[in-house]
């Protein structure tokens, strides 16, 4: 009985690396040195992406497109020039499982980022992992 434990133990943890691995958002963000996560909108019950470097919260799709080179998203413009304040519109997010909640600034391009990195900015230490990221 117990090798029937083990063995079911160790098929999903093989389904879910073979999953987590075709996945390209969760296999960018981890590319990229972050932890996918996944946040729902409170507004409207939408679950979004995200990609965490540290205490960094950016979305998923934003880190996907810029390893790719297949965008530039606005919200790693506006971090990236230094600017501290959200020029698109502010949501509330949970992480879903948890009790942790935060504010994110989502901009027209739909990209976004947490309002406490975009706050600290790019010379916040805070803010290391996703400057490594981005080149900073």
């Amino acid at each position: 009985m117990k090798y029937a434990y083990a063995t079911m133990i160790v098929l999903c943890l093989l389904a879910s690396t073979s999953w987590s691995a075709s996945n390209p958002l969760i296999r960018n963000c981890n590319l990229a040195g972050g932890e996918f996560t996944v946040v729902e909108i409170q507004k409207n019950s939408d679950q979004w992406a995200l990609c965490k470097f540290d205490n960094a919260y950016v979305g998923a799709f934003d880190v996907m497109q810029f390893n790719t080179k297949e965008g530039n998203p606005i919200s790693f413009n506006e971090y990236s020039t230094e600017a501290t304040q959200c020029s698109g519109h502010v949501e509330v997010a949970q992480v879903i499982g948890t009790d942790k909640k935060f504010l994110v600034c989502q901009y027209a391009d739909s990209s976004f980022i947490d309002l406490i990195t975009l706050s600290l900015g790019v010379n916040a230490p805070e803010n290391f992992q996703l400057n490594k990221f981005l080149g900073l």
